[in-house]
C-alpha cells in the first residue's frame, strides 16, 4: 500500500490553526458585560465617526481595537454588518488559531513527531485560557499570539 505525500510542518500548523479558528468561531459566546462591551462600544463609536478616544489605542493593548475596527470596516465594505462583538470574537478566534499554529510549527521544526505536535496544539486550543479569550471579544488572544 502506498502512502500519500508527506505533509510539511507548515501545512500541519495551518491545519491546526484553521481548525482552532473555526472551533472557536463556532463556539463564540455572546455573554457580554465585561471589557468586551466597552471595547465594542469604543470601536463602534470610532467607526461611526465619533473620533479617536483614548480606549481605541489602549495603552496596555494598542493593537486589538484598531484590528477589530479594520476587520469590521472591511466587512462593511462587502455589505456585511455583523454584531461588533462577533467581529471581535472572530478576530480573537483568528489570533487563537495563529497561536496554535505557531505552537505546532515550533514543535515540528524542533523535531517533534507530527502526532505529538498536533496533539499539543489541540490541547492548547481547548485549554481554559485560550478557549476563554478566543471565543469572545477579548484582547488577551492577541497576547497569546
Amino acid at each position: 500500500m502506498t502512502r500519500g505525500r508527506a505533509t510539511t510542518p507548515g501545512q500541519e500548523a495551518a491545519v491546526a490553526g484553521v481548525g482552532t479558528f473555526f472551533l472557536h468561531l463556532l463556539t463564540r459566546t455572546r455573554d457580554l458585560g465585561g471589557d468586551d462591551t466597552v471595547f465594542a462600544l469604543v470601536v463602534q463609536r470610532w467607526l461611526d465617526g465619533g473620533g479617536v478616544v483614548r480606549e481605541i489605542f489602549h495603552p496596555h493593548h494598542p493593537l486589538y481595537n484598531p484590528l477589530v475596527a479594520a476587520v469590521a470596516w472591511l466587512l462593511a465594505r462587502f455589505g456585511a454588518r455583523p454584531l461588533l462583538s462577533d467581529v471581535g470574537a472572530g478576530v480573537s478566534a483568528a489570533l487563537a488559531g495563529l497561536a496554535v499554529a505557531g505552537v505546532v510549527l515550533v514543535l515540528r521544526r524542533s523535531g517533534v513527531r507530527p502526532v505529538v505536535a498536533l496533539l499539543v496544539g489541540a490541547l492548547c486550543a481547548v485549554s481554559g485560557g485560550l478557549w476563554l479569550f478566543g471565543t469572545h471579544m477579548e484582547v488577551y488572544a492577541l497576547a497569546a499570539f
